[in-house]
Order: structure tokens, then C-alpha cells, then sequence
């Protein structure tokens, strides 16, 4: 199993699991007036985290270590 230690929104450093770093993707419909943005797709990568609260979607520049721990 994978740990990780990240920065929570008050910068202090947290300990939580690690479950791997993904991408989330969301679609635009191109909108129906004249010179309307064309649609499309944005996408932005995540890191998966498990912790005392339960399950997150963090930023990856937020995680500061990533280790292996033998269970």
C-alpha cells in the first residue's frame, strides 16, 4: 500500500493513502449563438487520497511524499 503526505487547505501537512493520480475530463456543448464558443473538452489531472474524512480529489502539486508501507 501507498502513502502520502499532502498539504490540506491550511498548509499543514496530513498523512492519508494513496490510491493513484488520474484525470477527470469535462465536456462543453458548443453554444447556439453566432461567434458562441465551439465546445470542447477540458481536462485536469487529480490524486486519489483516502484519510480520516474519508475519500478526496486533491491536486498533485499539493502531495509533498509518496512512500510504500509493507502491511
Amino acid at each position: 500500500m501507498k502513502k502520502c503526505i499532502y498539504l490540506d487547505p491550511r498548509n499543514n501537512e496530513k498523512e492519508a493513502d494513496f490510491y493513484g493520480i488520474f484525470q477527470r475530463a469535462q465536456l462543453y456543448r458548443p453554444e447556439p449563438v453566432i461567434f458562441g464558443h465551439q465546445g470542447g473538452m477540458r481536462a485536469w489531472t487529480v490524486a486519489i487520497i483516502y484519510d480520516n474524512e474519508g475519500m478526496h480529489e486533491i491536486d498533485p502539486l499539493l502531495i509533498k511524499k509518496i512512500y510504500e508501507v509493507e502491511e
